[in-house]
């Protein structure tokens, strides 16, 4: 009976470290991403630049070059695509992917 209590107060012990763990790993990209956020608006020149991120450029739009780009990069072939075509074409349509 002892064995098993102790057991217990171990397994507790392990849990509630998992628990930090996690609530830690969970909650730091936050923190770290706000003091960037926070350090990057306080640089030098740091308006201009989130206004003009955000400020469109209409003569820009209408520019056939420059809206053609994105359509393009879409279709090239790049090292992913190419390992990723011979898996598809192993797969059925409708065939089920986690068998055990």
């Amino acid at each position: 009976m002892m064995m098993m209590m102790m057991m217990m107060m171990m397994m507790m012990a392990v849990m509630m470290m998992m628990w930090q763990v996690v609530w830690v790993t969970a909650t730091m990209p936050y923190v770290v991403l706000s003091i960037l956020l926070v350090r990057g608006v306080m640089l030098p020149g740091a308006v201009n630049g989130i206004l003009y991120y955000i400020t469109p450029r209409a003569d820009r739009l209408a520019d056939p070059q420059v809206t053609s780009r994105p359509d393009i990069s879409c279709f090239r072939c790049k090292p992913a695509n190419l390992a990723v075509l011979p898996i598809a074409r192993c797969c059925q349509l409708r065939s089920v992917v986690y068998v055990w």
